[in-house]
């Protein structure tokens, strides 16, 4: 059930994006939030997130994968 979904890139040109793409960004953009958290959790401050918003955030991305 792979479908190709047409976007617009940059210069306003269409292009294909397969899920396989977006779940390897998702992917990367959880293990990015992992990071931040595990900082986090060491002590070093983080000036614009919280544990509990890179919590909702990993939450969030990781339903949008369960979508695809």
């Amino acid at each position: 059930m792979a479908q190709h979904i047409m976007e617009l890139g940059q210069g306003g040109y269409s292009m294909n994006v397969e899920n396989k793409d977006k779940e390897y960004a998702i992917q990367q953009r959880i293990k990015s939030l992992g990071g931040k958290k595990q900082l986090i959790l060491d002590g070093t401050p983080m000036d614009s997130h919280t544990q509990e918003d890179i919590d909702n955030q990993i939450q969030a991305l990781t339903n949008m994968l369960e979508m695809l």
